[in-house]
């Protein structure tokens, strides 16, 4: 995938080693059941999440997919989908695979769907999520081992059929 946007925009998604543990730890078997991650503002969380999002949609061999970004609101979720619509843009393979839609994504030869939706229950009722992504606004906290400001950030609720990542955007 290309990054859309910020440190390393236009060219090839390169995660960094604590990215990488991430994203093992989200996806390689056994998925755990629960699993929290926090990553201080700036470190591109959304890209990460779109990431992983897209591998939901197109990665993950599952058919009929439902990759949704679920956030407090849905500006929020928009963030990450709007991430996830550019890296299809400028990726050759995704967007031949991909249709783009206001307000989805559709990969028609599984007819898997990624999509933003808000943390309302009512817009939530019906979906059967293969992947998907919570957001809300960044907040700072009291400094972790690792630096200053760290920010409540990605959850992730993965099985080995269903997997959900909630992140703040």
């Amino acid at each position: 995938m290309t990054v859309p946007k910020g440190t390393g925009a236009r060219r090839r998604m390169k995660l960094r080693p604590w990215q990488r543990e991430i994203v093992r730890g989200v996806l390689d078997d056994p998925r755990p059941r629960q699993a929290l991650v926090a990553i201080p503002a700036g470190n591109g969380k959304s890209t990460l999440a779109a990431a992983i999002g897209l591998y939901g949609l197109l990665g993950d061999g599952v058919e009929g997919a439902q990759v949704l970004v679920v956030a407090s609101d849905e500006r929020q979720a928009r963030i990450i989908f709007r991430t996830a619509k550019r890296m299809v843009e400028l990726d050759k393979d995704p967007s031949a695979r991909v249709q783009i839609f206001a307000d989805h994504l559709l990969e028609p030869r599984t007819d898997s769907v990624f999509m933003a939706l808000p943390a309302d229950p009512g817009s939530l009722q019906g979906w059967r999520s293969s992947t998907s992504s919570t957001s809300s606004p960044t907040t700072r906290s009291r400094p972790s081992r690792r630096g200053p400001g760290s920010a409540t950030a990605p959850c992730c609720w993965p099985s080995r059929r269903r997997r959900r990542l909630a992140t703040t955007a």
